[in-house]
């Protein structure tokens, strides 16, 4: 019971992130889903609920969710700030290394 309880969180808590952090293009669809996931959610609980039938459907969401996201989205980390010193843009870069030094 307490896995079935953890993977309802966890999978609103992931169809959630989708939603706000997701990319724009798939914004319709990442509603849909966390709305159909939760709707399954209270008719299982509320109304009947089959777990063997339901938990298939509870992966299935999830799944199709988390692949069309490419895995669960993130907040963006805002970025860092640029420093006032403008030096020379070569500083910045990484220095090559040759193919074939020990």
């Amino acid at each position: 019971m307490m896995a079935f309880l953890w993977l309802v969180w966890s999978g609103a808590h992931a169809l959630y992130d989708n939603y706000r952090y997701g990319d724009e293009r798939l914004k319709t669809i990442n509603t849909f889903l966390l709305a159909y996931f939760l709707a399954r959610v209270v008719m299982f609980f509320f109304i009947v609920g089959g777990f063997s039938d339901d938990l298939t459907a509870f992966l299935g969401i999830l799944g199709l969710g988390v692949g069309m996201n490419g895995g669960v989205a993130r907040r963006p980390q805002p970025a860092p700030p640029v420093s006032a010193k403008a030096g020379n843009l070569a500083d910045l870069l990484p220095q090559p290394k040759s193919a074939f030094s020990r």
